[in-house]
């Protein structure tokens, strides 16, 4: 069906100039300044400033990483595998702390299944560093792959936008 240039104008020309909602929106506009007021923050805090959080983030990322590539083994000091896992379990302790959420354990089922691969990958990682513990592309798979859990961790835990 087409419709001529005319017609169209004549369409467009009928409409109304303005148009209302179909049920009254201010309840829900007010809810939602409320909930910002009230969650303004009082004080510096990092669970309120999530840049602060990514930038902490990031800045522990990258100092491990230094860590790891500057590292000289010595005779009675932790394995570098056994410190990168010392410095993510930090992180992701950090990490936790600074959104203040509730435990992983209470997450929806595909969200700890996610979680779940990443620790299976991260634990096969290891094993395979018993074997070859210098093995510069494995620590570095190793680093990545806690570096995505972390990562991913922050992804669940971000705070999100109410919605109206």
């Amino acid at each position: 069906m087409t419709i001529s240039d005319q017609e169209l104008k004549q369409q467009i020309e009928a409409m109304p100039d303005e148009m209302t909602p179909s049920r009254d929106l201010w309840p829900g506009i007010e809810k939602a300044m409320v909930y910002q007021e009230q969650t303004k923050p009082t004080s510096f805090s990092v669970k309120h400033n999530p840049l602060l959080a990514i930038a902490a983030s990031a800045f522990l990322v990258v100092a491990s990483w230094v860590g790891v590539s500057s590292y000289q083994p010595q005779p009675q000091s932790m394995s570098i595998v056994a410190q990168m896992n010392h410095d993510f379990e930090q992180q992701k302790q950090l990490l936790l702390t600074s959104y203040g959420q509730q435990p992983i354990k209470q997450l929806q089922p595909n969200m700890q299944q996610e979680l779940e691969q990443l620790k299976k990958a991260r634990q096969s990682l290891e094993r395979a560093l018993q074997d070859d513990e210098n093995n510069a592309d494995l620590l570095n798979l190793l680093q990545w792959t806690q570096q995505q859990e972390l990562e991913f961790i922050e992804q669940l835990y971000r705070p999100t936008w109410q919605s109206i």
